[in-house]
């Protein structure tokens, strides 16, 4: 029976990790109105989703982030603006 050769670890890890911004971006936007991202382009939406995912990496169980990120290199139909990302437990 012949082996089957598979990633190894590390780089199996770090395509994972390439992958988190592009699919938590596309989860926060999956319910957005089109009218509210519109103001957006492609690559200012991809730069917010790895600033979330910047955030949600640093979250600690039982602890909130709040990260605000002035200098976001994100335009809103041309202009800056801050982004502001709060990371919690979500837990009642």
């Amino acid at each position: 029976m012949a082996s089957v050769k598979s990633k190894p670890k590390k780089k199996a890890a770090a395509a994972k990790a390439e992958e988190k911004p592009a699919r938590l971006a596309d989860y926060l936007l999956a319910r957005a109105p089109a009218e509210d991202i519109a103001a957006y382009d492609a690559a200012d939406l991809e730069r917010a989703g790895e600033l979330a995912a910047r955030a949600v990496a640093s979250h600690r169980k039982g602890e909130s982030v709040v990260a605000v990120d002035a200098d976001s290199g994100v335009a809103c139909d041309g202009r800056p603006v801050t982004v502001i990302t709060v990371v919690n437990d979500n837990m009642p």
